[in-house]
């Protein structure tokens, strides 16, 4: 009997220490606090400007979506987002080609007028997605809201999924900021399931809202794309397009795709979706580097 007992305790010992001691748990959720720094730290403000043909200055700073770091040099939004900024990057292309047949303005214009460059003869007519420059910034680069970011930097689109509405950028250059990266949750949330989302919504820089998984739904909601999508009761706007929803353990479990003209009806690409394009996307990149 002595055996037995002994027995028994060792196992509820060794139960308690792999189940109930927080040290052995492969993550606990998170304080509010520390729920603020992952989603901020793994968030990234996509910018976009306006060109000031007078002056050559750039103006009108402001965030157009949110994307998320998923490693050290990649950032995950909507590939809306990135098709939007294509289109107004094509609009600027077709403003400089319009204004070639006019005399130079400045003498920056006169100089890449002779020898090339951002508006040069040999620049190229079409804007591609593929390779197409994103700027971003960090929560800390934040002035004010209109205001010139006090650094913002640069990545490139190197994968996009038109039916998931995903894409990937990549940043451009070594000199990568520090920043935190979204694991992506093992399962999706349940329908109830308290979530946490931040973006840029109409321009309101790293805005912190919190809502519910209310549903998840099928392949039709939405013309020309493919779901499943999981339904959140959150205040989600234009401008969170492309951030992150993230469960109470700080894990990635959804992108901000599209809303309904309803309170609180917001749609997330699926954490499946999310995983698959990742994966492929990293097994194109490895082939392609063999060659």
């Amino acid at each position: 009997m002595k055996r037995l007992l002994a027995l028994l305790s060792m196992v509820l010992v060794v139960g308690c220490s792999s189940l109930g001691g927080g040290s052995i748990l492969p993550h606990s959720k998170l304080s509010n606090s520390e729920m603020i720094a992952q989603e901020g730290g793994s968030t990234v403000a996509l910018i976009t400007y306006r060109d000031d043909k007078e002056t050559t200055v750039t103006t009108g700073y402001r965030p157009f979506c949110t994307g998320v770091w998923v490693d050290a040099t990649h950032i995950l939004t909507a590939d809306h987002c990135a098709k939007g900024e294509q289109r107004n990057l094509q609009k600027r292309l077709d403003a400089r080609k319009a204004a070639n047949g006019e005399a130079p303005k400045t003498l920056q214009e006169m100089l890449q007028r002779l020898f090339g460059g951002k508006s040069g003869p040999d620049e190229a007519d079409v804007v591609e997605e593929m390779g197409m420059s994103v700027h971003y910034i960090l929560e800390k680069e934040v002035v004010e809201v209109g205001k010139e970011p006090s650094a913002w930097h640069l990545s490139k689109v190197v994968a996009f999924d038109e039916d998931h509405d995903l894409a990937l950028l990549e940043v451009v250059g070594k000199a990568v900021p520090a920043h935190k990266v979204a694991r992506l949750a093992d399962a999706t949330p349940a329908v109830g399931e308290h979530v946490n989302i931040v973006g840029q919504p109409i321009g309101m820089y790293w805005t912190y809202v919190q809502g519910n998984v209310s549903a998840y739904r099928g392949k039709d909601m939405m013309p020309n794309r493919e779901g499943p999508w999981m339904q959140v009761a959150a205040p989600v706007w234009f401008g969170n397009s492309g951030g992150g929803c993230f469960n109470d353990y700080g894990e990635l479990v959804g992108i901000a795709d599209w809303i309904k003209d309803a309170p609180l009806m917001s749609f997330f690409v699926h954490l499946d979706s999310i995983r698959t394009f990742l994966d492929n996307s990293k097994t194109e990149a490895a082939t392609a580097a063999k060659k």
